[in-house]
């Protein structure tokens, strides 16, 4: 009886595995036009410093915002940084522009990837990594040119902007 029912379990799996393969078919013209009329909101909850520790900012409010029009980042940053910043209140990652380029793409079945690259000042390069079936979660990974990399985790909300 334990046989028959787990062999029918692995039998479930597999046809369920099928049909969610099936139902996949999303490619990256898709995605460009998807952010035409979606913006993206990630609120992290962790950060992940190069060669450090985890550390947990879920209750300080950080963001990362994307649309087609607009890029906003307000995170922190808690790494090593190959230079000072000028001023005490530029410690973090704070990017509120318009002009930047992005690229989209599938790298698996439950993996999308937004790549931006800002084009203001010095050039920061922000990688979003999400699954486009199961929206709930992201990573967020900045590489920036005077700092070392940082990595953020938090949850991901999208939002529709019809009209925009």
């Amino acid at each position: 009886m334990k046989k028959l029912l787990s062999i029918c379990l692995v039998f479930t799996a597999i046809c369920l595995g099928n049909i969610s393969a099936e139902n996949f078919n999303v490619t990256t013209s898709d995605t460009e036009n998807e952010l035409d009329s979606v913006t993206y909101l990630l609120k992290v909850t962790t950060a992940f410093p190069m060669g450090e520790r985890a550390v947990d900012v879920a209750k300080s409010g950080y963001t990362f915002k994307i649309s087609k029009q607009q890029l906003y980042a307000d995170l922190p940053y808690l790494g090593k940084s190959n230079k000072a910043p000028i001023g005490a209140s530029s410690t973090g990652i704070n990017v509120k522009t318009k002009k930047f380029s992005f690229q989209s793409e599938d790298v698996r079945k439950n993996k999308r990837v937004i790549t931006v690259k800002t084009r203001s000042g010095h050039q920061t390069t922000f990688t979003l990594e999400f699954d486009p079936q199961k929206i709930g979660f992201g990573n967020l990974k900045v590489v920036d040119a005077a700092r070392l990399p940082i990595t953020f985790h938090g949850t991901l909300e999208v939002e529709k902007t019809f009209g925009k």
